[in-house]
């Protein structure tokens, strides 16, 4: 018997320690649960062993350019770079820029033809929106337009793009900003 301590938190770990317990199964871990000690142990005593022994160790996932954008696909919108973002600001007229950030940052530099909805008011806001436009959203730097995006694909929107880096990007880039 697999012995955890009891906690709602660990509910959804549970699939993870029933794949590590399978898969250790052949390496011994049955005398460990037969003996009644519990797993964490187990999950202490390696991490001390791969701080004793650096060549086991896991390495760090990388998020890269392009891992972010498959993981925007799955959600339901597209993650596209400044440059892009440019390019279908130009060559899509009925496209609605919406900026989330907030009145005071809009205020300080906007894109032109942007209109300002803060994040905390876009679900009061997204009924009044048009599903059948495009909608290009940015922030910043890109935390707040994702989760915009994510928003406005769970209110059935289907052609949803954010741009990456925010405007901080577009200006490092070199596009142009407005202030009225």
């Amino acid at each position: 018997m697999l012995i955890l301590p009891y906690s709602d938190d660990w509910q959804p770990l549970r699939g993870e320690f029933d794949v590590i317990k399978k898969a250790s199964r052949k390496k011994g871990l049955s005398k460990w649960e037969k003996a009644g000690i519990p797993f964490i142990i187990l999950i202490v005593a390696w991490v001390v062993y791969s701080v004793a022994h650096p060549s086991i160790s896991i390495q760090p996932q990388t998020t890269t350019s392009t891992s972010i954008q498959s993981a925007s696909q799955q959600l339901g919108y597209k993650t596209i770079s400044v440059s892009d973002a440019n390019a279908l600001i130009q060559s899509s007229p009925n496209l609605l820029v919406v900026d989330v950030r907030t009145p005071q940052e809009y205020a300080q530099g906007h894109l032109k033809g942007a209109i300002n909805i803060p994040l905390s008011d876009l679900p009061l806001q997204i009924g009044g929106l048009d599903q059948s436009r495009p909608i290009l959203v940015y922030c910043q730097t890109g935390v707040r337009s994702a989760q915009a995006a994510t928003m406005l694909v769970n209110a059935s929107f289907t052609q949803v793009y954010d741009m990456e880096g925010g405007l901080t990007a577009w200006i490092n880039a070199g596009y142009p900003t407005v202030t009225s």
